[in-house]
């Protein structure tokens, strides 16, 4: 007669248990605070360091919110849709590219996340935008390069955000380098060490956005280089506040335009140049408002078009001419050594604050 070991069974139950439970581990695989993608990666991995990942999609999808993508070795990664906080982090030296065909490369939509993008190659192919930065608190892009897209380098409506560019080259876009809309709600951005190059626009402030510029190049862009506008709805004021900067080549410099409520910009200590093709390189229309301080102008251009520029100190240089419409108003607070185009005679003088 047959005995049954009831010890023998229950270890022998525990043992395919325990084997049943780690191959469901394996199957389905956890989320990780940081992940990491490879050119010999594979998306069914397990994103770790010894089993990278292909692409930012599937690291993503395995990173628990707040954690970091890091890129191993130079190779296109592909775009992604970002619905969690997370930092995508390429270390200097190695490329990580994204070729954009159809749509945006990168597309934050969700409200609240925090976004990191260091040190990405977004390539227009026949996409719209480089980044679209669609819902969202913050987004940080630094040491980043966006060219050729087909609409922005950068797309921004995320209400009650703040934005922060650093370190980085956007060139080529067909319409705006950079275009932040408050349509929606606030919007922040900040600029800092980057260069706008060969689109329409280099930034493009709207509808209430606020930007906030320092050491940074525009160059050769076909429209304004610079721009605050408000041209829709009776909301707050666009502001626009530039400062060491330099503006060469483009046909126009900086502009600010206010038709249904105000738009400011401010440019100091910078240098700004001429339009290649003679026409105005700084105004302001409407409700605009554009203050000039301390800064070198290259045979710069005015026009106040219904609008407000003036000359608040400092500015030293050569003008090409000027203009008043509408009426605008061009005033002048002295302490400005600028020759050329005539006297300033014509310009109202105010007696400084």
């Amino acid at each position: 007669m047959w005995r049954i070991d009831e010890r023998g069974v229950r270890a022998a139950v525990a043992v395919i248990c325990t084997a049943a439970l780690a191959a469901a581990a394996g199957g389905a695989r956890a989320a990780t605070q940081r992940t990491f993608v490879a050119s010999n990666g594979v998306d069914t991995a397990a994103c770790s360091l010894p089993a990278p990942c292909r692409t930012f999609a599937a690291a993503i999808a395995n990173t628990l919110p707040g954690g970091e993508v890091i890129v191993l070795d130079s190779a296109g990664y592909g775009g992604a849709t970002i619905t969690q906080s997370v930092s995508i982090i390429a270390p200097a030296g190695i490329y990580a590219g994204i070729s954009v065909f159809t749509g945006d490369g990168i597309t934050i939509a969700t409200p609240g996340l925090n976004v990191v993008l260091r040190g990405l190659a977004i390539n227009g192919l026949g996409g719209q935008n480089g980044i679209a930065f669609l819902q969202g608190s913050n987004l940080v892009v630094d040491r980043c390069q966006i060219s050729g897209m087909a609409d922005n380098g950068i797309a921004i409506f995320a209400p009650g955000s703040r934005t922060s560019i650093s370190d980085s080259e956007i060139t080529a876009a067909a319409n705006t380098g950079v275009y932040a809309d408050a349509v929606l709600g606030a919007v922040e951005v900040t600029v800092d060490r980057t260069r706008f190059a060969r689109s329409q626009w280099g930034l493009y402030v709207r509808q209430g956005a606020r930007a906030t510029v320092r050491d940074s190049t525009f160059a050769g862009h076909t429209q304004y280089a610079a721009l605050a506008a408000n041209d829709f709805g009776t909301g707050p004021a666009s502001k626009l506040s530039i400062d060491t900067s330099s503006f060469l080549g483009n046909a126009h410099s900086v502009f600010a335009i206010g038709t249904t409520a105000p738009a400011r910009g401010l440019v100091a200590r910078s240098v700004l140049d001429d339009s290649p093709n003679g026409d105005y390189t700084l105004a302001a229309k409407g409700m605009g408002q554009l203050s000039l301080r301390d800064n070198a102008l290259q045979t710069a251009t005015l026009l106040a078009d219904g609008g407000l520029v003036e000359l608040a100190g400092g500015n030293f240089g050569g003008l090409a001419g000027w203009g008043q419409l509408n009426p605008g108003i061009l005033r002048t607070y002295g302490g400005n050594m600028l020759n050329g185009g005539g006297p300033l005679d014509f310009i109202t003088v105010v007696a400084p604050n």
